[in-house]
């Protein structure tokens, strides 16, 4: 900064405190010269010693009575910049607001109001970064416990609804969808919402609503219920986000918190009954049990992150029978948690938790090395699948990461399969094509999983490079019986021989689920009808029954 070279000198010299240094500066400048003048002009016209000392005490009484009142002066001249100073320290210390005067114009005084006003607003901005929510305009969890606590004497019903597609919208797109989805719901929520009410954005998942009411009814609990089914219910229509349409799950956990209750702990209980909440089970007062089992859940999560390190997670393998070659073709690597203390844990019960953890990426690489290390001892040219994360088919590095595990374990890379959700492919184009062609050309074989449950365009399909459409369960199971289902598996398996693709059906649990798509012209097929995941070391026995059994693949279930 320019101009301070004196003040920095003087700081370098001496310890006084400002306002000292502007004393000091003061009583040299004006009364150092002037005490010199005194003393030449008395030693000049005195007419003696006595004559002499008489002028100059007389005149050194006359400067110290003009020196304290300078100084005086001084210091009320310098409380401005005082006041001001110690009022920043105040508001960094203790974020104390000040009350400097506004209303004068001179330097200090411009000073005084600059800093009340900067102060002021930088007090406004922190309380909204602290309390708004940005993406959606609402409260969040602080400014609502805030806003609860401030209405003293009234008991509330807290509703907590969440979007079990959060996880899924957040992997598969990226932040800007994702909060586009809660501003929508969010506005919507404003539109249904009782008035009053105070609402909330408490999560990235999650919004809160609070209705006050009188907590000690004897049919509180099922007013308050029918409520979030009915808010829930009008906001959880299709939305759109640019190109595309996503269909909001929602969900509800429902507490009460009585006129003199904890505002936090009531907040913790909703939101601990919504994490237990499904789609199954949609709203979920709140109780004991409830917090218990969100508890547990988050200990596993706590558990989770050491799992990898541990050496915890074991793949097991489930063989795609193709029924064109009377033998296994290939085996999909499925993960399993082996818990010390838990057993054996199924990846539904951990894999969303993973992702909310943000765990996603390292098991999936984990999965990709192990898969790969392992299908190189196979026997044969067997294929080993597996499941790509959307947070992994966004890596930028997933070309490097394929060829490290490819290079590590020794497999070729014609018998390595990645399987992408039909939703995670069209979640940018470009990327897809780049991506997946980059693959292809490594020579690995692409197929698109659970095709007919996510927003694929046929013109997106037909552009990316798979080598394998795999209808999803959904679609499969029944087949036989359902006509509905059928028209979509026939229309399924005619896209996938058209685009030049190999059809797989997945979840078959019947002979007459595998009569029926065999007839239609599908010939892989993986299910309970022919094996059920098994372990590593069970493996090889397994593909010897399937391959030593009826050529024409019906096998006993």
């Amino acid at each position: 900064m320019k101009n301070i070279a004196l003040y920095e000198l003087m700081s370098r010299r001496t310890r006084l405190p400002y306002r000292g240094k502007i004393m000091l500066m003061a009583f040299v400048g004006t009364h150092v010269p002037l005490i010199a003048l005194i003393a030449y002009v008395a030693m000049q016209t005195a007419q003696g010693w006595s004559s002499f000392l008489t002028i100059l005490g007389v005149a050194l009484l006359a400067t110290l009575l003009g020196t304290f009142a300078t100084i005086l002066v001084l210091d009320h001249l310098l409380r401005p910049v005082i006041n001001t100073a110690q009022a920043l320290r105040d508001y960094r210390a203790r974020r104390a607001l000040p009350d400097l005067p506004v209303a004068h114009t001179d330097d200090a005084g411009r000073l005084m109001a600059d800093a009340q006003h900067m102060i002021t607003s930088l007090d406004k901005s922190l309380l909204r970064l602290e309390t708004i929510d940005e993406a959606t305009g609402l409260l969040n969890r602080d400014g609502l416990q805030r806003a609860l606590a401030a209405d003293t004497g009234t008991g509330f019903a807290i509703m907590s609804l969440r979007l079990l597609d959060a996880s899924r919208i957040g992997g598969s797109y990226n932040q800007d969808v994702m909060h586009g989805v809660m501003s929508v719901l969010a506005d919507r929520l404003g539109l249904v919402a009782p008035n009053p009410a105070l609402l909330a954005r408490v999560a990235d998942d999650r919004f809160a609503l609070a209705v006050a009411m009188d907590v000690t009814g004897a049919d509180v609990w099922e007013g308050a219920t029918n409520q979030a089914m009915r808010i829930v219910a009008n906001i959880a229509s299709d939305i759109l986000q640019g190109d595309l349409t996503i269909q909001p799950t929602l969900v509800a956990g429902v507490a009460l918190i009585e006129a003199t209750g904890d505002v936090g702990a009531g907040l913790d209980d909703a939101i601990a009954a919504s994490g237990e909440a499904s789609a199954a089970d949609r709203i979920v007062q709140h109780s004991e049990q409830a917090r218990a089992k969100a508890q547990k859940r988050f200990a596993l999560e706590q558990e989770l992150r050491g799992a990898i390190a541990k050496d915890e997670f074991v793949l097991h393998f489930q063989p795609v029978m193709d029924t064109q070659l009377g033998r296994v073709s290939g085996a999909e690597a499925l993960i399993r948690w082996n818990h010390p203390d838990r057993g054996m844990i199924p990846p539904g019960l951990f894999i969303l938790m993973a992702e909310e953890a943000g765990l996603i990426d390292q098991i999936g690489l984990w999965v990709m090395r192990d898969a790969c290390r392992q299908a190189a001892a196979w026997e044969g040219d067997i294929r080993v699948a597996i499941n790509l994360s959307a947070r992994q088919f966004l890596d930028k590095d997933l070309d490097a990461h394929v060829a490290a595990a490819l290079s590590e374990s020794g497999l070729s890379p014609d018998r390595l399969e990645l399987e992408l959700t039909e939703t995670v492919a069209m979640v940018d184009h470009d990327h897809s094509r780049s991506t997946l062609t980059k693959l292809r050309d490594q020579g690995l074989k692409l197929a698109i999983d659970d095709f007919g449950t996510g927003y694929a365009s046929m013109s997106s399909l037909r552009k990316l490079p798979f080598n394998k459409l795999k209808i999803d369960r959904e679609f499969v199971s029944d087949v036989d019986r359902l006509p509905q289902s059928q028209a979509i598996c026939s229309a399924m398996i005619a896209l996938g021989r058209g685009l030049g693709m190999e059809v797989l059906a997945e979840g078959t649990e019947t002979s007459a689920e595998v009569d029926f798509l065999r007839a239609g012209g599908c010939s892989l097929f993986q299910g309970f009808h022919f094996a059920r995941p098994v372990a590593s070391a069970d493996l090889a026995t397994t593909i010897a029954a399937l391959d030593q059994r009826n050529p024409d693949y019906r096998m006993a279930g």
